[in-house]
Parts: C-alpha cells; structure tokens; sequence
C-alpha cells in the first residue's frame, strides 16, 4: 500500500490543496485512496496535538511510538475500505512556520525539528511505501508571506527589517531541508514541486500537484482561491500595535484578534507592495541561485542527494 504524505510548506497553498480533496472526496474513494482528513479527521487533531507537544519548550515531549498504535488503525481502515493508497495533508507535519518558530524559540528557524516530528508521524509504518511530498517557494517571495502572515496572526511585532535579521539564514534553504529528511528517512522517497507557477493558472497547478502525489485528477471540482492580499504599510502598523499588546498581554486576546480580522478585510489593497530590506533580498537572491533542488515538477530528492 502507498502512504503518501503532504508536507507543505507553511504558505504553499496546502489549504487550497486540502479543500480540493475535501470536495473530491467520493473520486477519491472511487480511485482506491484513502483521504486521512476526510475519513478519520480526528487523526490530524491527534498528530497536531502530539507535534506541538514535541515542539514547545516547556511540555514533556511524546513517546517516539505515541502515534503507532493510530497509525496501525488508519492502515486497517483503508485495507477494510478497499485503498491501495493512504493519503495525509498537514501542512504542520514537519514543525513550526518561521513566525512560530522567532514567538516560541527567539529565532526564525527552518524546520529546525523536521526530522523529529516526521520520526513521531511515521512511527510504525513501512518506510519504503513512505511517500512524502513537499512543495518549495522562492524565498524571497516565502519570506515576504511569512511575515504577512505573521502579522495577521499577531505572533510578531517587528518591523519586516527586524523580522528578516532574526531569520536563521544559514538553514532557510529547500535542498537543506530535504537532504537532513532524506538523510533520517533514507528508504522512503520525497518529491518536491514548485509553487510559484500557481498564479499563472489554479486549476492547472492543483492538477499537476495532485497528479505528482500519485492521485488522478480527471474529472475533479476544483475550489476558486481566495486570494489574501499582503497588508499594506498602514495596516502593518496597527498590526504591530495590536501585537505589541499581545505580548504585553494588555489587553484580552480575544478582543486582540477581533480588532486584527477588522483590520485586515477593511483595506485599503492599493497600498504599497511589502519589500524585503535590500540585504535581505539579496540574501534570498543568493540562496535561490545557489539551491540545489532545482525546481522541476515530480523530483526524486533521491536523484539529487549527490549533489546536495
């Protein structure tokens, strides 16, 4: 049986990518896969709540076996349902995004705990029917969503210079992160997929996507995306305000997030485009040239371990 995992990253469209399985749900079954977030939703409830124990500082970490016993059961139900292929979507599965990671630890790292979490996910299973799939992004252009979403979520209150230079530089690369996943899981295969092509056409980035995981897209519903624009300057700084309170904690949190939503659907979307500080964005310049996985649809990081 095929186990095939979605990784993410953080901002790549994987809840785009969940809600066109989501709709898709009776193809799927028809097709032999079985979709863990739509027949066992309880399941990703349970891996969240077992990583973000594994990854807080001052919670006792899981047992390395917490999650075998569920994942035993996941393989039965689908062997009951008649599945040749078991498929996962969770965009947390491999840590923190960098925002967490600068609120939790002080410094914004890149998947720091990859290798760790995938060890609690994947406890009991075969690893040579492992397949885990990951899409990758332009840094630049990761960075600068990161941080609007950091913002939205008021989990900083620096300005885009003081977020960038708390970015652990030496680790914010794709063929890093995939060689330190492929080094821990040497029998399972990790494919990695480029999201940038998405703005040029929806429809045709989920179908590739879906068909790189191993999943048949023809006649699949495909969702509209919802574009969210980046907070303009404005809006950053009543953002800022608003989480400088947070981690002041001077005022309730609730109230916090109901000021942050009223703040970002009031616009306006005619402000200036957020830039990266100009050593940043040569940084990012650097580290897209020299990144070794190669952005090329379907790739085995096997066929690259060399290189890396």
């Amino acid at each position: 049986m095929r186990i095939v995992f979605h990784l993410g990253v953080h901002k790549t469209a994987s809840t785009l990518i969940q809600r066109t399985l989501a709709m898709n749900a009776e193809a799927l079954r028809a097709r032999g896969v079985f979709y863990v977030n739509t027949e066992m939703p309880f399941v990703i409830t349970r891996q969240r709540y077992a990583l973000r124990k594994l990854q807080t500082p001052w919670r006792n970490p899981p047992p390395k076996d917490a999650l075998s016993n569920l994942n035993a059961k996941i393989l039965r139900k689908a062997e009951r349902a008649g599945a040749h292929t078991v498929l996962m979507s969770e965009e947390n599965r491999i840590g923190h995004p960098l925002y967490t990671e600068l609120k939790l630890h002080g410094r914004g790292s890149f998947y720091p705990r990859a290798e760790a979490c995938l060890t609690h996910v994947l406890a009991g299973l075969p690893e040579a029917q492992v397949e885990l799939f990951m899409l990758t992004r332009r840094q630049s252009a990761l960075l600068r969503s990161l941080y609007s979403q950091g913002m939205r979520t008021l989990s900083t209150d620096l300005d885009i210079g003081g977020f960038c230079a708390a970015v652990d530089w030496d680790r914010f690369r794709f063929d890093a992160l995939a060689g330190r996943i492929g080094e821990a899981f040497p029998d399972a295969t990790l494919r990695l997929r480029p999201y940038e092509d998405i703005k040029a056409d929806t429809a045709l980035f989920l179908r590739d996507t879906l068909r790189v995981m191993g999943v048949r897209p023809a006649g699949f519903a495909f969702p509209t995306k919802r574009v969210n624009s980046s907070p303009n300057a404005a809006q950053l700084d009543a953002l800022r305000a608003l989480a400088a309170k947070r981690i002041a904690q001077s005022e309730p949190e609730r109230s916090l997030r109901r000021k942050a939503r009223r703040i970002i659907l009031s616009g306006p979307r005619d402000g200036d485009r957020l830039e990266l500080p100009d050593w940043a964005a040569k940084k990012c310049a650097e580290i897209e040239a020299a990144d070794t996985y190669e952005m090329n649809p379907g790739l085995d990081w096997r066929k690259l371990a060399k290189i890396a």
